[in-house]
Order: structure tokens, then sequence, then C-alpha cells
């Protein structure tokens, strides 16, 4: 609570409590104040600092404060969210990364995608470009240096590694992926 954090106002609840008690002590007999004792309180009152809107509009309402928390945490994911989203778009349309061109072949495919980990392994839009020229398939995208993940998926089904990648490592699901370096020198990856 605000009294458990502000010194001053402990002291005042303090004061106040010795007070309530002294007054229960006198019982039904009520001595009247002296007559200066309300000019001299608000004066002492107008010497007190007053405290901020902030403060003063937070402490009308402490009921908001779990509901405001909440708030700022939802806003806070919703900003994150934004700024993900930017990040991607920037990638897709070409502002961030280097142009990557990746090619496959296959005369009897009448579908290929390429998925990776650069687009959710095709769960998301982009970056990806791809053209058919007669029986291979040409893939453009722009990737930020890095090391990636990916496998073409041929007509939806049969998930292959590229035979001409760099590396081919276990996907974990008894496939293989394909491995793609880019920008290695940049990157520091050794090849």
């Amino acid at each position: 609570m605000h009294r458990a954090a502000c010194a001053r106002c402990a002291r005042l609840a303090d004061g106040l409590e010795r007070l309530e008690h002294a007054l229960e002590a006198l019982g039904e007999e009520r001595p009247e104040p002296p007559p200066y004792l309300a000019a001299r309180v608000k004066a002492r009152l107008r010497e007190l600092p007053r405290p901020g809107r902030w403060r003063r509009w937070w402490g009308r309402f402490p009921a908001l404060r779990p509901a405001t928390t909440l708030a700022a945490l939802v806003l806070a994911f919703f900003v994150g969210l934004l700024a993900r989203e930017v990040h991607r778009l920037n990638a897709v349309l070409g502002e961030r990364g280097q142009v990557v061109v990746i090619e496959f072949a296959d005369p009897d495919a009448r579908e290929v995608r390429l998925v990776g980990d650069f687009n959710d392994w095709g769960r998301t839009p982009g970056p990806v470009d791809a053209v058919r020229q007669g029986d291979r398939w040409v893939f453009r995208l722009r990737l930020e240096p890095g090391r990636y993940q990916y496998s073409f998926v041929v007509d939806g089904t049969k998930w292959l590694p590229d035979p001409n990648a760099p590396g081919i490592i276990p996907d974990g699901f008894g496939g293989r992926n394909s491995v793609l370096y880019v920008g290695a020198e940049r990157a520091g990856i050794r090849l």
C-alpha cells in the first residue's frame, strides 16, 4: 500500500491513530479545540508539497493497478509482434540482407516449394520468389547473414534436401535438411 511505501504518510497516519486513541480515552467528554488550531492545520497542509498529477490520479484508482499492469503487458506484447512483422517485411521487401539463388531440378515435379527456418518452414509467406524454368525451379530470396536450414517440398508430400547444398544435417524427424550459409565471411563461419 501507499502508506507502507511513503514515510511521510506513515508518520501522518501514526499521528492520526494516536490522536484517535487519545480522543477515545476522553469518552463522551469532548473538549473544544483552541480557536487557532484549524487555521494552523490548514496552513501546515498548504506548506506540504503536493503530490504530482500522476500520483494523485493513480492513488484514486487502486483497483486499476492490476488492470493497468495487464494492459501495459498486452501493449508490450503487441509492440513486440509489430517489431517482428516490420523486421520480416524488411527482409521480404529487400531492404536488408543478401540475395540468394537456389535451384532444384526435377522433370517430373508438378510443384516445388522451398521451406526453411527463414519462412517458418512454409507456415509464413515470403521471403521466397519461385520461378519454373522448364524442369528447373529457381528460388530467389533475401536473407541476412547467418546459417539457415531448408528443404524442398515436391508435389506437397516429398521433403528432399538440396543435393547442391554446402551441408546436409539430420532434421530431427528421421529426414535431412540442407544447410545454407549466407555472408559466411561476415558471420565468421568457415566453409
